[in-house]
């Protein structure tokens, strides 16, 4: 399933899979998460670099439950995952925080791009 909110963009030198969860909740969070998962698997890389954009997102317990099976199914087949979030809140970041505890909170799309590029 694609989704325009998910896509790969280039900067400098590396491609970052940025998906755009501004404003969502629920299932239409959810479709976002899915499709997001989906263009990973495709990758021919096994390092992956994951952008967020979570500003006016809602992250409720199943989401997050969500979150953390994905980011399982990536690893589990073989995917190292580098992600930085930007526009999330300080309760997102503790949600985030217990999803995936290397995770970049960001506090502009540039300063995400940045770090991920390192």
């Amino acid at each position: 399933m694609m989704n325009d909110r998910v896509k790969i963009v280039q900067y400098k030198d590396c491609e970052i899979l940025c998906a755009d969860y501004t404003g969502l909740r629920g299932q239409e969070f959810l479709a976002v998460a899915e499709a997001h998962e989906a263009l990973s698997m495709q990758s021919h890389s096994k390092e992956l670099r994951h952008l967020i954009i979570l500003t006016k997102a809602y992250l409720d317990a199943n989401l997050r439950k969500h979150a953390a099976e994905m980011l399982e199914r990536l690893a589990a087949k073989g995917f190292h995952i580098k992600t930085a979030a930007v526009g999330i809140s300080g309760i997102q970041r503790i949600i985030l925080n217990a999803v995936k505890k290397d995770m970049y909170a960001a506090k502009t799309l540039e300063d995400a791009q940045e770090w991920l590029a390192r």
